[in-house]
C-alpha cells in the first residue's frame, strides 16, 4: 500500500512539473464547479485521494502522451518520427468523427509520394490537432492544416499528409494518432484505421538488379544558329527602313503642287447677284402681295454686303450698329445718312409692318443698288504696251 501511495506522489508531482509546458499550448484552463482550477487529463484522474498502482501507471501515461502532444508544431507533426501514442479514453461527445483518404488508391512507385487526407469533425470548443509521431514505413515529406467554418456547433479540421514511400512491397498506412484537447481541459487520444498500400520497385522487372558502373562524360556537339538568326533579322530591319526612306522620298519628289483654293467671290459681286434676283422676281412678288418678303430680301442683301466689306457681321446688326461701324471708314463713298435712311425704311416695313407700295419698293431696290455701286472699291488703271491708258 505504501509504494503504491508513492507511485502516486510521483505521477502527481510530475503531471504538475509539466504544467508550465501544457500552459503554453493551452494558454487558458477552465474553472470546474468546485471553483479549483486545475488541468484534468485523459488518462489520470486525481479527484481521490488515495490511488492505486494500476491508476499511478495511467497517470504516467497520460503525462508521456501530453508532453507528445504539446511538443507538436502547431497541430501539424514534425518530419521527424516521435513516439506511437496510445487512444485514451474521452466522453462520447468528444470523440471527433474521423475519415481518412488515400491517393493514390491504386499504388505507387518507390519515390512517389502517397496523399493523405485525414479530416476530423469536432465540437467548436475543442482542439484538433495531430501530434509528432512515427509514420514508418514512409517517412513524412510535407503537411499543412486547415481549419473549416463553424457549422451547428462543430468544425471540420482537415490535415493533409504527403508521404514519401521509400520501400516496396505490400505496405500500409500505420495507425495515425489524433490529439483532442476539449474545452474543460482534457486530453485524449483517437486512432485511426491502418489503410493497405501496394508500394512497387522500379526495379522489380531486373533480376538481381546492379548499380550500373560509372560513364566517362560525353562531349555533345550542337548546331547553334542564334546568331545567325539574329544576323539575318537586324539585316532583315536595316534593310526595310532603307527601303521605306527611298519610298518616302520618291513620293515627296512626285508629290503633286498644292493647287491653291478658289479665292471667295468678292462681296460686292454676290450682293448684285441678290439684288439682281428680286429685281427678276419683282413683279411676282409685288402681285402676290408678298411686300415683306421683297423689302426684307433688299435689306439683308445690303446688310451682308456693308459686313463682308469692312469687317463685321452685318446680318446681326441693327441699323444704329452699321452706321456706328460705317463712320470707322475713311472714304465710304456714299453718305452714312442715306444708308441709314435706306435701312430705317426697310425696318418700318420688318417691324413696324408697314406695307409699302409698288413705287416704295422700287425706290428701295434702286437705293440698294447705289450703296452697292458706290462702295464698289476702284482699281487704278495702268499704261497699257502700246503706251496709251486703258
Amino acid at each position: 500500500m505504501k509504494r503504491a501511495l508513492v507511485a502516486a506522489s510521483v505521477a502527481v508531482a510530475c503531471a504538475f512539473a509539466q504544467m508550465p509546458a501544457y500552459a503554453q499550448d493551452e494558454p487558458h484552463h477552465r474553472h470546474h464547479r468546485d471553483g479549483g482550477t486545475r488541468p484534468r487529463d485523459a488518462g489520470a484522474d486525481t479527484r481521490d485521494a488515495g490511488l492505486d498502482q494500476r491508476d499511478a501507471s495511467a497517470a504516467q501515461d497520460a503525462v508521456v502522451h501530453r508532453d507528445a502532444a504539446v511538443n507538436s508544431d502547431a497541430g501539424v507533426p514534425r518530419a521527424d518520427a516521435g513516439p506511437v501514442l496510445r487512444e485514451t479514453t474521452l466522453a462520447p461527445e468528444h470523440r471527433p468523427r474521423l475519415s481518412l483518404e488515400v491517393s493514390p488508391a491504386s499504388g505507387v512507385m518507390t519515390g512517389d509520394v502517397i496523399h493523405v487526407t485525414l479530416v476530423a469533425d469536432a465540437l467548436t470548443g475543442d482542439d484538433v490537432t495531430v501530434p509528432q509521431q512515427s509514420f514508418a514505413p514512409f517517412e513524412l515529406h510535407s503537411s499543412n492544416m486547415v481549419r473549416g467554418e463553424m457549422n451547428n456547433g462543430r468544425r471540420r479540421t482537415t490535415f493533409r499528409l504527403d508521404l514519401l514511400a521509400l520501400e516496396p512491397g505490400s505496405l500500409a498506412i500505420p495507425v495515425l494518432t489524433v490529439r483532442i484537447a476539449t474545452a474543460d481541459g482534457e486530453i485524449g487520444n483517437v486512432l485511426t484505421a491502418s489503410r493497405p498500400v501496394r508500394v512497387g520497385s522500379v526495379l522489380g522487372n531486373t533480376p538481381n538488379a546492379q548499380p550500373k558502373p560509372p560513364t566517362q562524360p560525353v562531349i555533345v556537339m550542337e548546331d547553334d544558329y542564334t546568331l545567325a538568326w539574329i544576323g539575318g533579322i537586324v539585316l532583315a530591319l536595316i534593310l526595310t527602313a532603307a527601303i521605306t526612306l527611298l519610298i518616302a522620298r520618291y513620293l515627296r519628289r512626285r508629290k503633286k503642287a498644292i493647287v491653291p483654293s478658289t479665292p471667295p467671290r468678292p462681296p460686292w459681286d454676290v450682293a448684285m447677284e441678290k439684288l439682281n434676283a428680286l429685281r427678276m422676281n419683282q413683279a411676282r412678288l409685288l402681285a402676290e402681295g408678298r411686300m415683306m418678303e421683297f423689302v426684307d430680301g433688299v435689306s439683308d442683301a445690303v446688310r451682308e454686303y456693308l459686313g463682308n466689306r469692312y469687317g463685321f457681321v452685318g446680318l446681326e446688326s441693327t441699323t444704329d450698329e452699321v452706321i456706328a461701324y460705317l463712320r470707322k471708314v475713311d472714304r465710304l463713298g456714299v453718305a452714312r445718312e442715306q444708308v441709314g435712311a435706306m435701312l430705317s425704311d426697310c425696318d418700318l416695313v420688318k417691324f413696324a409692318k408697314a406695307v409699302p407700295d409698288d413705287a416704295q419698293c422700287q425706290h428701295l431696290l434702286d437705293g440698294a443698288f447705289y450703296i452697292v455701286r458706290a462702295t464698289i472699291p476702284v482699281v487704278p488703271v495702268g499704261p497699257t504696251s502700246d503706251g496709251g491708258r486703258r
